[in-house]
């Protein structure tokens, strides 16, 4: 499991092809590293408003906290220290997966204007060579 995962997130975070083999892969960053590629993809299609949004997720090994930013149309992802937990938006591991993901989320109703157009991120590259 850890492998294909680990090949995954290769894939989405350009990471070297030796990843697949290495026993100590940093799945923290990996993750980070992910979503801010699918926020930039979504980028990529539509454009972002700017702004910051800090996100304290209960995953299920430990609470997870993470800000995304977007300054002149580019978002960033970054992890964040338990501090800025306090200010942040609490999520649980579904209302995560929700929220970044689903296609509609009521959660998405309660954030800020300028991050109305972020979610959901793309999961999927749309085919290019339909002409």
């Amino acid at each position: 499991m850890k492998r294909c995962l680990c090949l995954l997130l290769a894939l989405l975070t350009a990471l070297p092809a030796g990843c697949a083999a290495a026993p100590k892969f940093d799945l923290a960053a990996g993750e980070i590293a992910a979503a801010e590629n699918l926020a930039l993809l979504k980028a990529r299609d539509f454009p972002l408003a700017d702004g910051s949004l800090t996100f304290a997720i209960d995953g299920y090994d430990a609470r997870e906290c993470l800000r995304i930013t977007v300054e002149g149309g580019r978002p960033r992802v970054e992890a964040v220290g338990e501090e800025a937990g306090g200010s942040a938006l609490p999520l649980s591991h579904a209302q995560a997966m929700e929220l970044f993901f689903a296609p509609w989320s009521r959660l998405r109703q309660t954030l800020p204007a300028f991050a109305s157009g972020w979610f959901p991120l793309s999961l999927y590259v749309p085919a290019v060579d339909n002409d």
